[in-house]
Formats: structure tokens, C-alpha cells, sequence
């Protein structure tokens, strides 16, 4: 198996698991009560009972595995502006799965940070 049929399908894994745990996250922290005044309790139960937000946390445990694979094939320099295109693609999959807005500027910002993180690793 070549460097790259092993890299690329890591790196596509790791985002994808990102965004589902971003999504997963979004979804169970708006069915959450509310984290102040007398149902506080009512949060933190929802915190570790949620099953979006434990959704999330799984996606988030096999992120964790797949990237220390990633970092024990690259350089953290090369692996991370690779990564920064989750940046973009939660973005986009906010805009589809959630309805959320994504304005011209909002996409402008995503692009702009991916750009940035590439440059500060290109300097490294």
C-alpha cells in the first residue's frame, strides 16, 4: 500500500469524524435545559445522557485514533493544514444538515483560516 492510498483515505476518516461530532454536538447541546438557575442538574444529567452528545464523544474517541495514526506517518507541520479543511467542510455541512447560514463573508473567513494555517506551516 502506498503513502498517499493510506494517507488520504486516514485524513478523510478523520475529518468526516469531526464533522459528525461537531454536528452531533450542535443537535444534542439544543435539547439541553437550560444550565442555569434550578434545573442545573438537569443539564449535567443531559451532558452524560444525551445520545447525540455521546454520538459525539465517538466520533470525537475514533478522531483521536485515526489522527495519532496520521502523526505517526507525518510531521504535525504537514498533517495539520491538511486537517484545516474540516474548517471548511463543517461549514458546509452546518449549511446542509442543520440549515444554517453560510453567507458570503462566513465562506470568505472558512478559506482565509485554511489559508492561514497552510502559510504558518509552510514558515515551520
Amino acid at each position: 500500500m502506498s503513502f498517499a492510498s493510506t494517507l488520504v483515505p486516514l485524513f478523510a476518516a478523520t475529518i468526516a469524524c469531526d464533522v459528525a461530532g461537531q454536528l452531533c454536538f450542535k443537535i444534542g447541546a439544543s435539547r439541553l435545559p437550560a444550565h442555569s438557575g434550578p434545573d442545573r442538574g438537569g443539564f449535567l444529567r443531559g451532558l452524560v445522557s444525551d445520545g447525540w452528545l455521546l454520538a459525539g464523544i465517538t466520533a470525537y474517541v475514533a478522531q483521536l485514533i485515526l489522527w495519532v495514526q496520521i502523526l505517526a506517518i507525518l510531521p504535525l507541520s504537514v498533517a495539520f493544514p491538511i486537517a484545516s479543511l474540516t474548517f471548511l467542510v463543517v461549514a458546509l455541512a452546518c449549511r446542509v444538515f442543520l440549515s444554517e447560514r453560510l453567507d458570503a463573508g462566513q465562506f470568505a473567513g472558512v478559506v482565509l483560516v485554511m489559508a492561514g494555517v497552510a502559510i504558518v506551516a509552510g514558515a515551520a
